[in-house]
């Protein structure tokens, strides 16, 4: 849980579907929110789960994506939830005639307040926050000489944080590996230096903590 799955579908006329399941044992007394993720790198998706583990339909879904969306949150407080059960994943590409003779990929993750996603350079992320904060990873090459992280929402009390140690993320103390910008567009740069000095030679994953 945590790491996404690179996957793709052949294209055609009438591309078939991808169904998956994962196993949660959430301990009771312990409130969780299981995040669900789809990131589109060629093609257009839906995506639902559900109480079947061996999912084939549409609807047979519990918890859908709606408005072009492609990330499910369920709460352990939603009626629906089971603390110790398989749910099933499916994947649905929306047929589009210029994807037609080539796959429709895409990644998926699964995750919970606990781990770390990872967010994909270059590509736009959809994120759907739980109710307190979500938090990403982004790998940092080498030979990178500058990154930037924008983070774009309709909340203008928004916050983006960008560290290198976990226990800083959130935290009322400061420190020089911490970076934080607020707002409907909150933009974090990191030059060359700025990203050796954080993250050392070997240029380790910077954690990503976004709050609305």
């Amino acid at each position: 849980m945590g790491e996404g799955y690179l996957a793709s579908i052949p294209g055609s006329t009438n591309p078939s579907n991808r169904s998956y399941f994962v196993n949660i044992d959430a301990p009771e007394g312990n409130d969780i929110e299981l995040t669900v993720e789809l990131q589109a790198i060629n093609g257009k998706f839906r995506m639902c789960v559900s109480l079947l583990e061996n999912i084939t339909e549409w609807s047979q879904c519990d918890w859908k994506t709606e408005n072009n969306k492609n990330s499910l949150i369920i709460s352990s407080n939603d009626s629906k939830f089971v603390r110790s059960h398989k749910y099933g994943i499916l994947v649905v590409p929306v047929y589009k005639s210029e994807y037609e003779y080539s796959n429709y990929t895409y990644v998926i993750t699964v995750s919970n307040q606990d781990n770390y996603p990872s967010v994909v350079a270059g590509l736009v992320t959809d994120i759907v926050l739980p109710s307190s904060y979500k938090n990403y990873k982004f790998p940092v090459s080498i030979v990178s000489t500058g990154a930037t992280i924008l983070l774009t929402t309709a909340d203008d009390k928004a916050k983006l944080q960008v560290s290198t140690e976990y226990k800083e993320l959130n935290s009322p103390d400061t420190s020089t590996k911490l970076k934080t910008a607020h707002g409907q567009n909150a933009a974090l740069y990191f030059d060359q230096k700025e990203l050796t000095e954080m993250c050392g030679d070997k240029r380790s994953s910077v954690n990503l903590l976004n709050i609305v």
